[in-house]
């Protein structure tokens, strides 16, 4: 079901890139919780736990909620898995420019490039890496509409080209890893 493995992949998203790290050989299973209809077919409710074993990493999730609220997936030794920041802030096809110096796509020469451009369909969604704080929303020149998050005292990630900005997403507003704050 493709529900499931994008599930799989969002329980996992910061400690493994389903859509770069996993290999021909690697082996993911899942448990969840069905919706049987009377039929025999099924809808699925929840995933519950997540098991990854690659040639590099072996990786188990359980789905957990401490207040009854906002579930979080924690490791076998009820540490939790979430990162301080995604791997991927998107679902993207491609990566078509990394950090460092390229040609410039419109000057034609030599510049440091200082991010990472991912190629995605138009209105593919783009989540906040990191919990934080809106510090800028809306169009900034060059980089179309663009959105920058603060992450505490030391990091500022920042989403441009995108063609529209989530709802909600203005300076100010507190969003959490793994919110939509815009769209490709």
């Amino acid at each position: 079901d493709p529900s499931l493995a994008v599930l799989m992949a969002e329980a996992l998203a910061a400690q493994a890139d389903f859509y770069n790290d996993i290999r021909a050989g690697d082996c993911v299973g899942a448990g969840f919780t069905p919706d049987v209809r009377p039929h025999g077919s099924y809808r699925l409710v929840s995933i519950e736990a997540v098991r990854l074993e690659g040639e590099k990493k072996k990786l188990e999730a359980y789905r957990f909620s401490e207040d009854g609220k906002r579930e979080d997936w924690y490791d076998p030794d009820g540490q939790s898995l979430k990162g301080r920041f995604l791997r991927s802030p998107l679902k993207f096809t491609r990566i078509s420019s990394r950090f460092g110096t390229r040609v410039h796509p419109i000057l034609r020469r030599a510049r440091h490039h200082d991010g990472v451009d991912y190629v995605a369909p138009v209105g593919t969604p783009v989540q906040a890496s990191g919990d934080g704080e809106v510090r800028f929303a809306g169009r900034r020149g060059g980089y179309g509409l663009h959105v920058e998050l603060r992450h505490g005292r030391d990091y500022v990630t920042s989403y441009s080209h995108l063609s529209r900005i989530a709802n909600g997403v203005r300076r100010g507003a507190q969003v959490l890893q793994g919110d939509v704050i815009g769209y490709v």
